[in-house]
């Protein structure tokens, strides 16, 4: 139980200070770029689109505890998804109870991370069929890249190398699948399908493939035993 607390608590300390950095680093370029209004308002939005970064974030950082403490990828998973599941929650739900106003912020962010932004927005008011789904959707397409830290028992550093690249390709892959080509995807198949559906279902997609790619290839974690 020390162990899973532990887990949490790194998660949940790693997500406030980089959603702190993220903020203050796309709070500077707007500056630098002359879009910032000064008022709170701007702050709310930058901050809103830092938060599906941050947790991708967290989570990467949380997978390698994982990697010590847990001898079960369930139990891992078990761990990690709900853990981003419940924040991304929380600010959404403040997003949608309390009307805070993000667009003024989001304006003011380049194009990618304006639709990371935006997408939160978006799920924080959709129905809640809409909202459950994105949000667990987006989870288990987080939680699911834990298999790229265990892929080498042999090359201890190997993880630790393929880490950071493999938390910059989750959050382009999401800025993709929140981008115009994704929705021409699915028109191509004959579908027309909401924007907020079609990324639910290319974020699941995703996850279960990533899942797969972890029984087939990633090693087991060590539980009590040395990481590699």
């Amino acid at each position: 139980m020390k162990n899973y607390a532990s887990a949490v608590l790194r998660f949940l300390l790693w997500f406030g200070v980089t959603s702190l950095c993220v903020s203050t680093v796309w709070m500077a370029d707007a500056m630098l770029r002359n879009d910032v209004d000064g008022s709170w308002n701007m702050l709310y939005g930058i901050a809103a689109a830092s938060i599906p970064v941050s947790i991708v974030i967290a989570a990467f950082i949380t997978f390698f505890l994982l990697n010590r403490t847990v001898s079960s990828r369930a139990l891992g998973h078990l761990v990690i998804m709900p853990l981003a599941a419940s924040t991304l929650a929380g600010i959404a739900l403040l997003l949608r109870f309390y009307d805070i106003p993000t667009t003024p912020g989001l304006a003011a962010l380049p194009t990618a991370y304006r639709h990371i932004g935006q997408w939160l927005t978006d799920v924080a008011n959709a129905p809640w069929l809409d909202f459950g789904g994105g949000l667990a959707s987006f989870a288990a397409f987080v939680s699911a890249f834990w298999g790229c830290t265990r892929l080498s028992r042999g090359r201890p550093l190997l993880g630790a190398f393929i880490a950071p690249c493999a938390a910059l390709i989750a959050i382009y892959l999401f800025t993709l699948y929140l981008s115009g080509p994704a929705d021409a995807l699915f028109g191509l198949l004959g579908f027309s399908v909401p924007k907020m559906l079609s990324t639910t279902i290319l974020t699941g997609g995703s996850a279960l493939a990533l899942l797969l790619f972890d029984m087939l290839l990633a090693r087991k974690p060590n539980g009590g035993r040395r990481d590699a």
